[in-house]
């Protein structure tokens, strides 16, 4: 089974912007991959590209592969107590 959850944002309908999160089962645990993708594929818009990828510095992106990686770490958590929450209780 494989699960997706994603965001983008949009210029004059042009996707400048999207990240992407898959969920996969593994043989005993769970692949996750995030992607991140900056910039229009347009060739008309790559002067904007050079203008968006400079607002995302590589000290802003470790920043941001760093909270993924502990927002994610935190599932094992999350996820059996909205789970437990979400059954409804014996009577």
């Amino acid at each position: 089974m494989r699960r997706a959850s994603g965001w983008c944002s949009d210029w004059a309908g042009v996707v400048i912007f999207q990240l992407e999160h898959t969920w996969s089962a593994g043989t005993d645990a769970t692949h996750y991959v995030s992607v991140m993708d900056i910039g229009a594929r347009s060739g008309l818009l790559a002067p904007i590209n050079g203008v968006i990828c400079r607002r995302f510095s590589d000290e802003m992106l470790r920043a941001w592969v760093k909270h993924n990686i502990e927002e994610v770490g935190q599932l094992e958590y999350l996820l059996p107590q909205l789970k437990s929450s979400a059954e409804p209780a014996n009577t």
